[in-house]
């Protein structure tokens, strides 16, 4: 119950029509950044100095600790 309440919204979701995944920290969002890789989505990342820019498609550079 608490996973279909968590995660229920993504079940049906067709990853054909995402255009990109945005992301604040990649280094906490390593999982979404592969898997948008594996199926082809394009990424953009605010990416600090202590992040790898490498499996980022859009680098914004930018404090993501601040968000």
């Amino acid at each position: 119950e608490k996973l279909e309440k968590n995660l229920g919204g993504i079940k049906n979701m067709d990853a054909k029509n995402l255009g990109a995944l945005f992301v604040v920290d990649p280094r906490k969002e390593k999982n979404a950044i592969s898997e948008a890789k594996i199926l082809g989505i394009p990424v953009i990342a605010i990416v600090d100095t202590n992040c790898d820019p490498d499996e980022i498609d859009y680098v914004v550079p930018g404090n993501d600790d601040a968000i």
